[in-house]
């Protein structure tokens, strides 16, 4: 599973200015990463991997890194629509990418993980979301909890991917799963 993207909007184009200066405009620092993206799959595939799901951008503004870093009023905190915009820009741009890679790589299977509708709606709709029991801190998981954790993340790709999802203010913290639909 690949993940590429959120790290560097945050902190080298919307908080730290260091890729704004370098770059004319946002669209033009989203081809930049999505051309690197591309040779590391390319990488991947010439190292023998044919099978690889790739996630989307989540919606950035609404990461509580990014509330937490644009609001004075903690109790009127609302997502940055413009970085939200952005992400689903540049997911639009990773799903072509994506299809024109997997027709160019003989035997690949390139899936595209949505994250950002999964995030959007538990933002949207926090009622319908159903906490599960953490007994430990995201950073004290530990190898193996992780890695069940990202097996049976992957288990649940393009049937029911919003089941097992949480956030801290970047990273996957508490499970949580969508409460039954009635």
């Amino acid at each position: 599973m690949l993940s590429a993207g959120t790290n560097d909007f945050i902190l080298n184009y919307y908080d730290l200015p260091t890729r704004r200066e370098q770059f004319n405009n946002i669209s033009a620092y989203q081809d930049f990463l999505l051309t690197a993206l591309q040779n590391y799959i390319k990488e991947l595939y010439d190292q023998g991997c044919r099978q690889m799901v790739v996630a989307g951008l989540p919606p950035i503004g609404c990461l509580p890194i990014q509330l937490t870093a644009r609001f004075n009023n903690p109790f009127d905190r609302k997502c940055l629509e413009y970085q939200n915009s952005d992400s689903q820009a540049y997911n639009q741009k990773l799903v072509k990418l994506l299809t024109t890679l997997q027709g160019t790589l003989p035997g690949s299977r390139i899936v595209y993980a949505d994250v950002y509708e999964t995030v959007i709606d538990m933002v949207k709709n926090p009622q319908n979301m159903v906490l599960q029991k953490q007994t430990e801190d995201a950073a004290g998981l530990g190898l193996w909890k992780l890695q069940a954790y990202v097996i049976q993340l992957l288990q649940h790709v393009g049937r029911i991917p919003s089941s097992y999802f949480g956030i801290a203010s970047i990273q996957v913290k508490q499970p949580i799963r969508t409460s039954p639909k009635t």
